[in-house]
């Protein structure tokens, strides 16, 4: 009895964080539709972020090991130190973010290369190489054109913000479902 109430506890706490993380992505869909820009949000959050896991494995370091400076503590510092730059100083992330899009997408048209040199599944070919294509034109786009920035955030942010309400009704709805088939018990 009590091992099933322990799963059902962790299952609670995961759809918890599962419903919190989906109205976190929400938020940020609805910031970048209206800001149309990611450089201040995202040097938030990656910043936030960088501090968080700093923060916690510090914690863990000195709670687990004892000691105050073990080898992972050079890291967590770094990343608490990059953390504050890149709230303080609001650092270009929009750029690191599409350069990133591109090396992605060359990625999926490499790897499409070589899936047709190595004969494997033709349509995961073909969903590789037009995803990898879409990718590096939008972030081309992004780089040359400059009112496409704005389009490009009001798409990505209702594209979040519908993953976010889609995520959210499948939760509830399996939520609903379990407590329909709990109630039949």
């Amino acid at each position: 009895m009590e091992k099933e109430q322990n799963v059902l506890n962790i299952r609670a706490s995961k759809k918890a964080l599962d419903i919190i993380y989906a109205v976190l992505i929400f938020v940020l869909g609805l910031l970048l539709v209206l800001l149309r820009s990611a450089n201040e949000i995202l040097s938030y959050v990656f910043g936030s972020l960088f501090i968080l896991i700093a923060v916690i494995s510090l914690i863990l370091d000195i709670t687990s090991k004892k000691k105050t400076i073990t080898s992972t503590a050079p890291v967590a510092i770094s990343l608490f130190a990059m953390g504050l730059i890149a709230i303080i100083y609001k650092l270009p992330i929009e750029q690191f973010i599409v350069y990133c899009l591109i090396v992605l997408g060359s990625y999926l048209l490499i790897e499409m290369i070589i899936d047709i040199a190595m004969k494997r599944d033709k349509k995961l070919l073909i969903i590789k190489g037009i995803v990898g294509i879409v990718i590096i034109t939008l972030a081309v786009l992004y780089l040359s054109i400059e009112d496409f920035r704005n389009v490009l955030f009001i798409i990505i942010g209702i594209l979040l913000m519908t993953f976010a309400v889609v995520r959210l009704t499948l939760i509830i709805a399996d939520l609903v479902r379990k407590n329909d088939s709990y109630n039949m018990q």
